[in-house]
């Protein structure tokens, strides 16, 4: 039997075939019906996969309505709208759907990300931002500052169906868009609630508050959800993957970080640049070895000046990315810090440690990782020139770390994580420190090893420091490591100790 497609293109066939007959208006008035199932047919099939929905809802449309002229409720709604558009879109989400005062939004609707949660949370935390930079605007524009223009925001993290169906390019189904909206529509006016598993994603990144549990239809257990009220501060390690709260010991992996403390020591001693580059598959334990030898490091009498930084995955397009992490990490200055104050923040923190210009050596800087210091009169001969701004910025650098050495005599310690998601002018930035650094500098870089093909000169300048490359555990490790984990939660069922003692 054919298939109903089939079916539908033999009819328009038939019905092509009569035009001498019937004439040209008839024809296409009963092949309209026709052509629109075969394109719903030929749609290509729902497809599964994992994203973070996001909904806002405008609140207090109704009342604005009655306040003002009906062009200027449509242009205050359709501005806003348009403003929330570009927030979702700057971090790379889909908006799917408006439907009256709301917009439905994912991430990871078109490229999965690892940080697609993260990057839905921090349009969120925007939203909220925009909303309130909106209804200021409005309030001047009208006069009126009674209108009440306010947003809610909700999120959850799931398991959906995309495309098919009559609107496939923004068809999105299934039971995590219920919740999503649910999320959404129990927030307060102002605020942003996300689900639990949202959470699970994102933890240590924000900073939350937990709400009593929530009644959702079709769902049998309340479910647990959260406020969330800010960015944290930048923080190295963010404990993401295993059980909640659980901590293990580092188990097999003794013999790198004896390697890694003698690389850091070799350079305190010689008051020169250590380096070490740390390769292995995801899973493998990179991330947490270099948090134990931060560890060890916080626990010795020796002082360090530390550095950390992280590339993420939606900072592989962004230059000097991984540059700006690591000198926001050092300053504490936030993600959500306003312009000016950030750049003050830099200033403050950069200006007092060099010995001459200061001031200027720290808006080279700014300005190399996007912070605008483009009104200084004192960087008006670089602006004209890229090149040699970034090549004094570069410089700039290597005379902060040298100035901090130099302070009182402790080594300067980086540690650099995920670098497989580097930008390529942070590459360029490693590539300057690792040829021209002289001062007592211990450089640990982790990633996966695809970090060090992504080009041939840089591969050729890690591959004159040791090169650390992580394997996966043996036998007798992975089931130490479980036993520990296992043993953090209780006693261990007799049947899965046999199972552990197997595996070793």
């Amino acid at each position: 039997m054919s298939s109903e497609l089939e079916q539908v293109q033999a009819g328009i066939a038939s019905l092509e075939a009569q035009r001498p007959i019937l004439g040209d208006a008839t024809v296409e008035l009963a092949l309209a019906p026709l052509r629109q199932r075969e394109k719903e047919l030929a749609a290509s099939p729902p497809r599964k996969r994992l994203v973070s929905v996001l909904f806002l809802d405008i609140v207090g449309s109704t009342a604005m309505s009655a306040e003002l002229e009906p062009e200027d409720v449509h242009e205050v709604m359709d501005s806003a709208l348009r403003r929330f558009s570009a927030v979702i879109m700057a971090l790379a989400g889909s908006v799917l759907q408006y439907a009256g005062d709301s917009v439905l939004a994912a991430f990871g609707v078109d490229v999965t990300r690892e940080d697609d949660a993260e990057r839905a949370v921090r349009a969120g935390l925007d939203l909220l931002t925009e909303a309130q930079s909106h209804a200021e605007q409005v309030a001047r524009t009208h006069h009126r500052h009674d209108l009440g223009f306010q947003v809610r925001v909700g999120i959850h993290t799931g398991h959906v169906l995309l495309g098919g169906g009559v609107d496939a390019e923004s068809s999105i189904r299934g039971f995590t868009v219920n919740i999503a909206a649910r999320m959404e529509q129990t927030a307060t006016p102002g605020s942003l609630r996300i689900s639990h598993d949202t959470w699970r994603h994102v933890r240590g990144i924000f900073e939350v508050e937990a709400q009593p549990p929530l009644r959702v239809k079709g769902h049998s257990e309340p479910l647990r959800t959260y406020f969330v009220l800010k960015a944290k501060p930048r923080s190295f390690r963010v404990p993401t993957r295993g059980i909640d709260g659980l901590e293990t010991p580092l188990i097999g992996r003794s013999h790198e970080l004896d390697m890694l403390l003698s690389i850091l020591e070799d350079s305190r001693q010689k008051g020169q640049l250590a380096a070490v580059t740390v390769l292995g598959e995801a899973g493998l334990g990179k991330s947490r070895l270099l948090h134990e030898l931060q560890s060890r490091l916080d626990r010795t009498a020796q002082s360090t000046w530390l550095f950390l930084g992280r590339a993420q995955p939606s900072s592989i397009g962004q230059p000097y990315g991984l540059l700006r992490d690591l000198l926001a990490w050092r300053l504490q200055i936030p993600d959500s810090e306003p312009g000016e104050t950030a750049r003050q923040r830099l200033v403050d923190g950069l200006a007092p440690l060099f010995t001459e210009k200061g001031l200027l050596q720290a808006e080279l800087l700014g300005q190399l990782v996007g912070m605008d210091f483009s009104e200084s009169p004192r960087l008006a001969p670089f602006l004209k020139d890229p090149r040699l701004l970034r090549d004094r910025a570069f410089l700039a650098f290597r005379n902060y770390v040298g100035a901090l050495a130099a302070s009182d005599g402790s080594p300067v310690v980086m540690l650099l994580d995920d670098l497989q998601w580097t930008d390529d002018a942070s590459l360029d930035w490693l590539r300057d420190l690792l040829q021209s650094t002289d001062s007592s500098l211990a450089l640990v870089m982790a990633g996966r090893p695809e970090f060090q093909d992504r080009d041939a000169s840089f591969r050729d300048v890690l591959a004159k420091h040791p090169i650390l490359n992580l394997s996966a555990l043996a036998g007798p490790e992975r089931a130490a490591l479980t036993q520990a984990m296992l043993g953090r939660l209780g006693a261990i069922p007799s049947g899965l100790q046999d199972l552990i003692e197997r595996q070793a």
